[in-house]
């Protein structure tokens, strides 16, 4: 039995705009008005709009991606820090198996300690992250220990971060966390006064890391160390190596000033005789 042409469409037509509206997604549809929103300038729109696809959609594959989009907008268009953590932390949370997590951790991790300053609560949540994620690579993971030992230094824990940045440096497999690290550990024993600890740190540095963009602060940060020691002939020799090279030349030349006043104290010498000797060889 065939059906006439015209029956077909009265029968069929109206059942296949079924199917389709039954099939399309409005978690789709409410994401892609989010972004078009975004996209057009409506910030605070577009941020609510984002952050309605979780609250509607929570099981939606779109559901974390919108509210990762939603923080951001937060964070970099409306200038609201605390609204964008709120959602990157539900993220962390509620999407542990996603890969989406790291990404949201890490931004909230960062958002608390340079934006907010709460040191605390970005030590807290990296700290958990490293407990409780299983998603994360081993340079993800280095990373975020990186972060826990500058959460650290920020709150004064400099024991606890001293080990932090030991581990990274000996058994650390991301290059440029293990620079970082190396750097901070040697920065943190001048601060301690633990020269000699500190010129070893500074000096294995300029070592392993050569090119890096670090390695002028290292090679001034050793003298100051070498200087505080009393060697004052290593200091200065470092100090001529790199005058001509350091984009502050001024802050050598201060430097090199107050070594020759020490200089001349130690020796019995004043500065004034000291260099007309000089002058006169």
């Amino acid at each position: 039995m065939t059906f006439p042409p015209k029956l077909i469409k009265i029968i069929y037509l109206p059942l296949l705009i079924l199917i389709i509206a039954c099939n399309r997604n409005p978690s789709d549809e409410l994401f892609r008005k989010g972004i078009e929103a975004w996209e057009k300038g409506y910030f605070r729109e577009a941020a609510k709009i984002l952050e309605r696809v979780y609250i509607l959609y929570p099981r939606s594959p779109k559901a974390p991606q919108a509210l990762f989009y939603s923080a951001g907008i937060y964070l970099y268009n409306l200038d609201d820090a605390d609204k964008a953590v709120e959602l990157l932390l539900q993220i962390v949370e509620n999407y542990l198996d996603s890969k989406i997590s790291i990404e949201a951790g890490m931004l909230a991790g960062e958002t608390l300690a340079d934006k907010i300053g709460d040191y605390e609560r970005a030590l807290t949540l990296y700290r958990g992250m490293v407990l409780r994620n299983g998603l994360l690579s081993r340079d993800e993971r280095e990373k975020i220990m990186y972060r826990i030992a500058r959460c650290l230094i920020e709150l004064r824990q400099f024991d606890s971060a001293i080990d932090e940045l030991e581990k990274l440096c000996e058994k650390g497999n991301e290059r440029s966390v293990k620079e970082k690290a190396l750097f901070d550990l040697a920065w943190i024993n001048y601060l301690l006064g633990k020269n000699r600890e500190a010129i070893r740190r500074f000096e294995e540095f300029i070592n392993k890391f050569p090119d890096s963009e670090r390695i002028m602060d290292a090679k001034l940060w050793m003298a100051y160390c070498m200087e505080e020691e009393g060697d004052y002939r290593g200091s200065r020799s470092i100090l001529e190596e790199i005058i001509n090279v350091y984009p502050y030349r001024s802050v050598i030349e201060q430097k090199l000033a107050l070594l020759d006043e020490k200089e001349g104290k130690k020796s019995g010498i004043s500065v004034k005789k000291r260099r007309v000797r000089i002058k006169n060889r």
